[in-house]
């Protein structure tokens, strides 16, 4: 099973076998923040009217912007939800696999490879959630970062990495600067560390480099150390690289030279001249390009934040794992004892990832990466065998990449955990697999055994996540919007999202959304105020793009605004309450005109409409039945009813229509009678606007948010499929 000409096609085959799960994931998933049609439409107002910064708001940077307008230019590229999960499934599959090639690489193992795989895939499970998203690239990114230098170690070309590193972090910094910088002190660190010092001047630099661990996440977390998860991941971080760096120290190979130096800045340079040129030509002023870049990111740290919550505990587990590096860097020569100590430690770790999958569904796999990987990465870059070699060496490096990637989860530890920590799975995989060498020397078999318990353990995740996927793709309704037909979400908000696309369509010109939804632009073709769009818009966007948006609401009687009350009450109490002018000035002149589940429906004060593709029910009079009316816009003959729930579906109710008991009224736009009421048996459901009014039986029912309304006509055909409005 290890012969090295099987290695790449497993795989690839195993890539390709966690790819279906994925997209099962992938098609059944829509967050309610809406972070993905934040994106898609920002990309697609840069492409059809340029000026990134100028024109068109973002946070990201222009590298992002640049790769996907070239990509629509080459080859038509739409955005839609559905293009965003492709292009995610081909990340997170591509970072999977990259994560196990370095496992191949530095242990010519297939089951390392297999293991690795699996465990980077059950890693990037945030993938799921955020389509499209820039934390996607950066990831995949990061591991090429990783995949390049081993390979140049490995090699004994570090000018390679110096390429590589310089050309990448370059792309990552104009993605989101914060990221891209960690991978520039990473990698700078690394080639200044093995430069053609002297030892005393190696030893000098290396102090630098330990003070360097402990003083970056204090400036970066200066603003936040006064809530004690900050500051435990503040020294979560400042422990586990310290450990890491005495590593380093002790590595006194010199590889690099000035021109090394020279030619990783080059690199660098070229990427950032390259994307600069190419976003200035479609339109960004320069002022605004040095604006979007070095300027606004370092401001919108306020804007929402989360720390880790389970930082602190893994700090203090960081601190004694750093007493202990710094007392086994001292010894010249590990003793035996404390060399199957580690190994059998890493197994455990390692093993303790099969109870930790259990729970994937909560991102459990990328937290403990992030928690213990973080805290203990010097535990598996520690080379056991073989302290010198090219292997240990590119071991360590990807120990260091990893540490400080894992920044990325600041200021929101949110889907950054998992695209900071996926680093962790190869470490962890690599590290296991020279323990099994260590504990097992003589015994081939037993060895081999053991390492495929650690690559089954590693894939007990995966199973949970497709045993999910396969879940959510069987109770999900078609959601069946422009560019996201082949989504299938739970029921209710599968509905929701249709009433208010509907809605939208018939009732408004200007859509607006709080927090910022773009989605429901894509979905509807209706434009947005400006071109100034973000999901936080209350702190993001200045007085001034708040203030144009309010005039340009203000100019359109028929603009309409969707709100999200989770979102809008988790924000609230997390103490990041909208706020501003703009604010103020949808309280005061829109009102709701209907909810649905969490989302809720608002039109200019004094307007009334007619909410197409909603039910309502009149609360039961004394045993009387229920009264149900239903506005649609459908054609064709009723025949039957059907009340279900809209969670895990199950019929509630059902009886004919008939038209003693049922009449249809044409409607205008306001809700106003267009015509006289008619009994239904005289009518058919016309394609117009009307209202549509029943009576069912006393039944026992559900709260509304609950409940769903099907019309059938006499071939069982489904007319309409709504949820009720509050």
């Amino acid at each position: 099973m290890n012969r090295q000409h099987l290695s790449w096609p497993l795989g690839a085959l195993l890539t390709a076998l966690l790819a279906v799960p994925a997209c099962w994931l992938l098609f059944t998933q829509f967050m309610v923040y809406d972070d993905e049609g934040y994106v898609l439409w920002s990309l697609k107002n840069y492409v059809e009217l340029g000026g990134l910064y100028t024109r068109v708001y973002s946070q990201y940077g222009p590298a992002f912007f640049a790769a996907y307008d070239a990509a629509h230019r080459l080859t038509g590229l739409a955005f839609t939800n559905e293009n965003a999960r492709w292009i995610t499934l081909a990340l997170w599959c591509g970072t999977a696999f990259l994560a196990g090639s370095m496992a191949a690489m530095l242990t010519r193992s297939t089951i390392a490879r297999l293991a690795a795989t699996a465990l980077a895939f059950a890693a990037l499970f945030a993938m799921s959630s955020e389509p499209i998203h820039p934390g996607g690239p950066l990831a995949f990114l990061s591991a090429v970062a990783a995949w390049c230098g081993c390979d140049a170690l490995l090699r004994q070309r570090p000018r390679r990495l110096a390429i590589a590193c310089g050309a990448i972090g370059a792309a990552m910094l104009l993605t989101k600067v914060n990221v891209g910088v960690f991978l520039f002190i990473a990698s700078g660190s690394w080639l200044v560390l093995h430069g053609p010092w002297t030892e005393k001047t190696r030893r000098q630099l290396g102090s630098v480099v330990l003070l360097g661990c402990v003083i970056s996440p204090l400036l970066l977390m200066r603003e936040k150390l006064s809530d004690s998860h900050y500051a435990g991941f503040a020294l979560m971080f400042a422990s586990g690289s310290a450990a890491v760096a005495l590593l380093l120290r002790r590595d006194t190979r010199s590889d690099t030279s000035v021109r090394d130096w020279g030619v990783f800045v080059a690199s660098a340079v070229a990427v950032a001249l390259t994307v600069g040129a190419a976003v200035l030509a479609r339109g960004t002023a320069l002022a605004d390009l040095v604006h979007g870049v070095a300027i606004a990111p370092f401001k919108q740290t306020g804007a929402y934040s989360f720390a880790p919550r389970a930082a602190l505990p893994a700090a203090c587990v960081g601190l004694v794992g750093l007493a202990v590096a710094a007392w086994l860097a001292s010894q010249p020569v590990l003793p035996r004892r404390t060399v199957l100590a580690i190994a059998w430690v890493r197994l455990i770790m390692v093993v303790a990832i099969a109870g930790v999958g259990i729970d994937v569904m909560h991102q459990s796999v990328s937290r403990y990466l992030f928690y213990c990987g973080t805290a203990l990465a010097w535990l598996f870059a520690w080379p056991l065998q073989g302290e010198k070699t090219p292997t240990a060496r590119a071991r360590l490096w990807l120990g260091w990449l990893f540490v400080w990637q894992t920044l990325h989860a600041f200021p929101v530890a949110g889907s950054q955990v998992a695209w900071g920590s996926l680093l962790g799975a190869p470490l962890l995989v690599i590290g296991a697999h020279e323990a099994i060498s260590i504990l097992f020397p003589n015994a081939p078999v037993r060895a081999r055994a053991v390492a495929l318990v650690v690559c089954g353990v590693t894939l007990v995740p995966c199973v949970v996540l497709a045993r999910t996927g396969w879940f959510y793709k069987k109770v999900s309704a078609p959601l069946d919007l422009p560019g996201a037909e082949r989504l299938a979400l739970p029921p209710n908000i599968a509905q929701a999202l249709q009433a208010m696309s509907r809605n939208v369509v018939l009732h408004g010109d200007l859509l607006f959304s709080h927090p910022g939804m773009f989605s429901f632009n894509l979905w509807t073709g209706h434009p947005t105020p400006t071109a100034a769009n973000v999901t936080l818009w209350s702190t993001l966007l200045s007085e001034e793009q708040q203030k144009e948006i309010q005039m340009r609401l203000a100019a359109d009687p028929r603009a309409v605004v969707i709100g999200q009350e989770y979102v809008l009450n988790h924000l609230i109490a997390q103490g990041f309450a909208p706020q501003g002018e703009l604010n103020r000035f949808l309280v005061r002149n829109f009102t709701p005109a209907f909810r649905i589940d969490t989302y809720v429906f608002w039109v200019r004060r004094g307007r009334t409409i007619a909410p197409v593709g909603t039910a309502h029910r009149d609360a039961e009079s004394s045993g009387c039945g229920w009264q149900i009316e239903l506005i649609t816009d459908r054609a064709g003959r009723a025949a039957t009813w059907e009340l279900w729930t809209n969670g895990e579906p199950r019929l509630v109710g059902r009886g004919e229509i008939d038209g003693a008991r049922a009449s249809v009224e044409l409607l205008n736009d306001d809700g106003t009678a267009a015509a006289p009421s008619r009994p239904f048996a005289d009518a058919t459901l016309p394609g117009r606007l009307c209202r549509m009014s029943f009576s069912i039986p006393p039944l026992k029912l559900p709260s509304v948010d609950d409940l769903e309304l099907r019309v059938l006509d006499a071939e069982g055909r489904t007319l309409e499929r709504v949820p009720f409005r509050r």
